[in-house]
């Protein structure tokens, strides 16, 4: 997947996400409220698959373990 189709991706999700929290606030029916929210929860556990080199993206290395040097 190219980095511009996740780019429109993401930030389709954060545009329905914010749409989903303008109708939780204006809403006043406890069981849409609910749903709302469960919504707003499952759509920010959406793994955002970010390109090489995008911001916030971690590099993961594998740690060798340290040779201790005796001094004689």
């Amino acid at each position: 997947m190219t980095i511009r189709k996740q780019y429109i991706i993401n930030y389709t999700i954060l545009i329905s996400q914010f749409s989903l929290l303008l109708v939780f606030i204006i809403t006043e029916d406890k069981t849409v409220r609910m749903f709302l929210l469960l919504n707003i929860v499952c759509l920010s556990f959406v793994k955002w698959d970010r390109g090489p080199g995008a911001p916030g993206k971690r590099i993961v290395r594998k740690l060798r373990p340290r040779q201790v040097v005796q001094n004689s």
